[in-house]
């Protein structure tokens, strides 16, 4: 009963996250089959025609065309993540600042009962202690 809402969820969760990559994909990938189609339609053409001294142009031209579609594919996804990463930071410095703003700043030590740790110049663990009691007792 719960599996089905699980994973509607779940898959809700990552198109909300991902589903401007997830349909640009998509897209890559249908560019990408019209374009293996339309290279082959002139590798046809030119075996019929009889003008295969061409043949090597059009393969140079399909392969710069797709690896041109990747990696213009791949750095959209990285600028995409990097800057969604970037508008997070900012929002969550931006809650930390207005946090910080709301906080009173001439908090008085009376009600703070960890004020006299914060005066020492020197903080000595239980551990510091023993090892200086051995040292003096030898």
């Amino acid at each position: 009963m719960f599996k089905p809402l699980l994973r509607l969820s779940i898959l809700a969760s990552i198109w909300l996250k991902f589903g401007k990559q997830i349909v640009l994909g998509l897209l890559i990938i249908i560019a990408l089959t019209i374009l293996q189609f339309i290279s082959h339609d002139i590798n046809e053409y030119l075996n019929t025609t009889k003008q295969t001294q061409y043949l090597g142009y059009v393969l140079i031209a399909k392969w710069c065309l797709i690896l041109a579609i990747v990696v213009s594919y791949l750095l959209y996804i990285k600028y995409s993540l990097k800057s969604k990463r970037a508008t997070k930071l900012t929002q969550a410095s931006k809650q930390a600042n207005s946090k910080q703003a709301s906080l009173p700043k001439n908090r008085t030590n009376e009600h703070d009962p960890f004020a006299h740790l914060r005066d020492k110049k020197k903080l000595r663990s239980k551990g510091d202690l023993l090892i200086e009691k051995q040292k003096q007792s030898k």
